[in-house]
Formats: C-alpha cells, structure tokens, sequence
C-alpha cells in the first residue's frame, strides 16, 4: 500500500515537473519565436577622416554579410544651394540592377549619419560583391565623407567596401558607408525538436534515479536532493544573516543596495559620456546594465572566496556540506543584485526605453550569473584555504576584468585580430545578453545562448569538481 502511494507521489511530481516546463518553454517560444526566425544585423562604417570633392558620379563596392538589406547609412557634407534637388542611389549585383532610388537634398543632415530606408529592401544578397553609386546633378553643394580606419563591433565588419571611384577616377580611401538589415536564420525550426529532447532526457534520468532509489541504492541525483531538502533551511538562515550583516552598522541599510549602481553609473557618465557616448545609442542604460551584472560579480566572487575561511570556527565543530557556505553567499549577493534592478528600471523610464517582451527574460539572465559565480567561487574558496594570497590576487584580475569587459566602454574600439578572443569571456556574453534584451528589445541568438550555458554550466562543474576533490583537507589549513 505505501508503495503505491509512493508511486502515485512520484508520478503526480513528475506531471507537474512536465507541466511547469512545457508552460514555460510556451512562454520561451512565444517570447523568443520571431527572433530567432531572423536576426537584426547592423555594420560599422570606417571612421570619418576625408571629404570627397563635389562630384556627379561616386561609385563604391561593397560586400555584405546578410541576407537582406533594409537601410543604407551614408555621411554626407552639405553645403546646398538649392534643396528642390534630389541624388539618386543605385545598387548594382554585377550587371543587374537591384535598386535605383531618388533622394531629397531637404531630407539630409549635414555631417551626421544619415539612415535611408530602401523601398523595396534588397533581399538574398548574402556575401555578394554589390556596387552602390551615388549619382546627382551638377553644382548640388553635396559631398560625402570618406575614410580608412574600420571600426569592428559586435557583428565584426559585415561590411567590406573596395574599389571608391569618383567621376570614374580610383580615389584612395573608402566611402564612409555602413548598412542595416537582417539575416535569416533556420533556430526557429529546431526550437520545438530540442525542447522536446531535452524534455524526454530530463524525465529518463529522474525515473531511472527513482528506480534505483526504490531498490536501496543512491544516485547523485537523489543524493543531491536528499542534502537539499536536509540542509535547505540552514541555507535560508546563512543567506538571511549575510544579508542582514552587511547592512547592520548602516544608517541607509538596503537603501544602499539602490544608490551604489545609481552613484556608479553617474561617476562613469560624468567621466566618460564626452568621450563614448556619440557611439553608444542610450548610453546611461548601457552603462548601469553592465554596473550592476559587474558589482555583483564581484560582489559574489569575493565574499565566496573568503567563505571557506571566514567560517573555520563552524566548520571545524559543525558537520554540514561546506559547498553550502560559498552558495549562501551567492544567494544573498544576488538579493542585491535583484534590488540593484530597481535603479535599471528607474534610469529606462528616465531614458524612454520601450518596453518589450523580450524584458521577460532577466530572470535567465539572473540564473547564468548565479552559476557563473558560483563556479568562481567554488575555485576562488578552494584556492583560498590554501593560498591565502589568492584574496590579492583575485583583486587585481578583478580589475583586469573590468577593463576586458565592456561595462563603460563601446566594444567597437576593440582591433577587429582581438574580438574572436575577446568574445570567449562569459562576463561579456552576460552584460551582452542583457543589453540586447533591455535596450534593443529583441533575443539574442541561439550563438548567445548556448555559449552562456556552456560557459557556465562547465565553470560550475570544474569548480564543483575542484571543491569536492579538496573538500576533506580543508580542516588541516583552517
């Protein structure tokens, strides 16, 4: 009869483990569905440092990396005698011609980046050698800037122009010209298949771990949950009193937890808003998303590090798990990091960024730099009890970090030879993650992503492993 009811529990558990994850890959789909369809593509131009003289015909190759495109972004320099003229820009695939399309002097600003929506966009057009020429009738007052210095961001330089003529004559540099579209994508397709994978390997692993459980023996799984269930108040208490402790002697208290990304975000501003901010579209969003995922982790890593030792007293005396230490100090620096979202919210509506539905997925960001941390501070910890010089030097590659991780600076001054490298740090593919979701309303790639799960998930394991694997000798340096 007891054995019954017990398959009876285990099975109504596993439905509504079923249940909340079909319900919330629904929501995934539908949050993330037409993003992933197709991704939003935006090329840098090369950096402004001539000014072609005023021709009729300027012609320029080019080659894009993308399917279709939607706007072409030309710098031009007026000095306009009559408005009432127009210029007209053609685009050529080879011999055929794809666009032709007149354009009102009235409509353009001087030496500012000037967006023309294409009617009808150019579509399949992935990685053709194209030609765009700028034709306009005599004495226009009309010139455009040139330039020799690429800028690479994060979709590297999905632009490659050759070949600038002007009145048919080669002319050194390159036409300052950036476009804007779309690429096509095939994730979309596969979204269903993989969630349904995950899902059936998901539930063979939890009934295999409650048939071994049924007949006497542990798995990890069930030894994971077991110490878990055990162990999870005193974690709720460790959590609670660290967070109580930081603000104990404070006259503020949480109010902290608010100001200090408030009072960051304004000192950046201040100092780099006159030199960063012509780059940065909403930049003191841009700013604070990186403040606050960057505080925290170095919040989190440092008082994780300092955990193991930090409660010798306890551990020599009290038997528990000792990962429960460094994970108690994660939780409760993710409590202010929760807090810390408050002043996010605040600085977007200040900034009239729109809302979109892509905003539900801060809890994922939420969930990879908890494990990310957690993986950090599981190594830092370990290290810690052994060499007690790790402290110093884990401050120094802290700073490090915060300089190889764009948290105030645009990530297009970077050398196109570093970004594959620069790309690999974690931190970065977090802050970009968020970034994307809040200030650009759309999901990132499928790219984005697989590489936070990876990325995480083995920083977790290596940590846990080396945590573990040194676990036992921790009482002899204590």
């Amino acid at each position: 009869m007891m054995g019954r009811r017990w398959q009876n529990f285990f099975a109504s558990k596993l439905i509504i483990l079923m249940s909340v994850y079909l319900l919330t890959t629904l929501l995934l789909y539908w949050i993330v569905g037409d993003d992933w369809e197709r991704t939003a593509v935006v090329t840098e131009p090369v950096s402004m440092s001539q000014l072609l003289p005023e021709r009729v015909d300027i012609q320029q190759d080019f080659t894009s990396a993308m399917d279709n495109i939607e706007q072409i972004v030309l710098v031009p320099h007026l000095s306009v005698t009559d408005e009432t003229k127009t210029i007209t820009l053609s685009i050529f695939d080879q011999d055929a011609l794809l666009l032709a399309q007149n354009v009102d002097a009235e409509t353009l600003v001087s030496d500012k980046e000037n967006k023309i929506k294409l009617d009808p966009m150019i579509t399949n057009v992935k990685d053709h050698v194209l030609t765009l020429r700028i034709t306009q009738p005599e004495e226009t007052g009309i010139s455009f800037w040139a330039g020799n210095t690429v800028n690479a961001g994060k979709f590297d330089v999905a632009v490659q122009t050759s070949g600038l003529q002007v009145d048919g004559e080669a002319c050194e540099g390159e036409l300052v010209l950036s476009v804007i579209g779309h690429d096509l994508l095939q994730a979309k397709r596969w979204f269903w298949p993989v969630a349904m994978a995950v899902l059936i390997v998901a539930v063979i692993i939890i009934c295999m771990a409650h048939f071994q459980q049924l007949r006497g023996r542990k798995t990890r799984l069930t030894m994971i949950a077991a110490v878990f269930q055990r162990y999870r108040y005193l974690l709720k208490q460790l959590v609670v009193r660290d967070f109580r402790v930081k603000y104990k002697s404070t006259s503020l208290g949480m109010v902290w937890s608010l100001l200090n990304p408030l009072l960051t975000m304004l000192v950046y501003l201040f100092v780099f808003s006159t030199l960063f901010r012509s780059d940065i579209d909403n930049f003191p969003v841009y700013l604070i998303s990186g403040i606050v995922i960057y505080s925290y982790f170095s919040e989190a890593t440092n008082l994780g590090m300092a955990s193991i030792v930090g409660n010798s007293a306890l551990i020599t005396k009290v038997y528990m798990p000792k990962m429960i230490y460094p994970l108690s100090k994660v939780l409760s620096s993710a409590i202010n990091f929760c807090l810390s979202m408050i002043p996010l919210g605040i600085v977007m509506m200040l900034t009239g960024v729109t809302i979109h539905r892509s905003i539900l997925l801060l809890p994922l960001v939420v969930v990879f730099l908890i494990v990310f941390s957690f993986g950090v501070s599981l190594i830092l910890a370990t290290l810690n009890v052994f060499f007690r010089d790790t402290q110093f030097l884990w401050s120094v590659l802290l700073m490090m970090l915060n300089f190889l991780t764009p948290v105030f600076y645009p990530e297009s001054i970077i050398p196109h030879q570093f970004l594959t490298v620069y790309h690999m740090n974690p931190l970065y593919q977090i802050i970009y993650f968020m970034r994307t979701i809040i200030i650009h309303g759309v999901s990132p790639t499928p790219a984005t992503y697989l590489y936070c799960i990876l990325s995480c998930g083995v920083t977790l394991l290596i940590g846990i492993w080396i945590f573990r694997k040194q676990q036992d000798r921790f009482i002899f340096y204590l």
